[in-house]
């Protein structure tokens, strides 16, 4: 898992430096606090009125600028990436896109719901089988959260997904990117 960030992480420098391509955020709106994607972008991209090519990557774990991540750590870059294709486009004068399809959401921290226990809840339950039934439902959570950790020890805490905007399958990001640019 750290390898594949730490790759992705290389090939994002490798299109802004190598490839002199530009990162631009979308939604093109966004606020500060919402969650946002991104994709690259030549400066001739949109005003080339000649040729554009647009890269999009397969479907699953690749980011944008990646073909296969097998083939980056099998082979190398050039067999992996996008990156000769894009260099030999924009020698023979072509505007560049690449999308980023696979980057729907990001991930953040689940907040933990606390739970209000009081006996005006709307039940007529006796305090003692409620306290009863609080410490079988805390022994439960205990067991299946000792489980959710062994069988998931990379797993340190409970993550939930933020979708992007008009942006949350690799279908509305096409559009998006189309419809935008």
């Amino acid at each position: 898992m750290l390898l594949m960030k730490i790759i992705t992480r290389y090939v994002y420098e490798l299109l802004e430096s190598d490839c002199n391509l530009k990162k631009i955020s979308i939604p093109v709106d966004a606020t500060e606090s919402e969650p946002k994607s991104f994709i690259f972008m030549s400066e001739d991209a949109l005003t080339n009125p000649q040729k554009l090519m647009v890269l999009i990557h397969g479907s699953g774990v690749v980011r944008a600028g990646q073909w296969a991540r097998r083939l980056i750590i099998n082979e190398d870059l050039d067999s992996g990436t996008q990156i000769p294709f894009i260099k030999r486009a924009m020698d023979e004068g072509y505007g560049v896109i690449v999308l980023n399809p696979n980057e729907n959401y990001i991930e953040v921290e689940k907040q933990k719901m606390h739970k209000q226990s009081s006996s005006s809840d709307g039940t007529d339950e006796p305090a003692g089988k409620r306290e009863r039934r609080d410490k079988v439902s805390k022994e439960t959570k205990k067991r299946r959260d000792f489980y959710e950790k062994y069988r998931n020890p990379q797993k340190e805490k409970e993550m939930m997904q933020l979708f992007i905007r008009e942006n949350g399958s690799p279908e509305e990001h096409a559009v998006y990117v189309w419809d935008h640019f």
